[in-house]
C-alpha cells in the first residue's frame, strides 16, 4: 500500500496544528473548568479569522 499525495495544501494541517496547540495552551490558562469551551470555540475563530485575513498569497 503506497501514500499518494493529493495535492492538499499545507495550509490545512497547518491551520488544524495552531488550532490545537492554542486551544491547549488556553487550557493550561482557563480559571474554570466550565468556561474552557467558551475560550475554545474564541481560540479557533481568532484562528478561523487570521487565515482567512492572511488570504493566498500571505500564508
Amino acid at each position: 500500500m503506497s501514500i499518494v499525495w493529493t495535492g492538499i495544501s499545507i495550509r490545512y494541517p497547518a491551520t488544524e496544528l495552531v488550532t490545537v496547540a492554542l486551544c491547549g495552551a488556553v487550557a493550561t490558562r482557563v480559571p474554570t473548568l466550565w468556561a474552557a469551551p467558551a475560550y475554545f470555540v474564541l481560540a479557533a475563530g481568532d484562528v478561523a479569522l487570521t487565515v482567512i485575513d492572511l488570504g493566498p498569497g500571505g500564508y
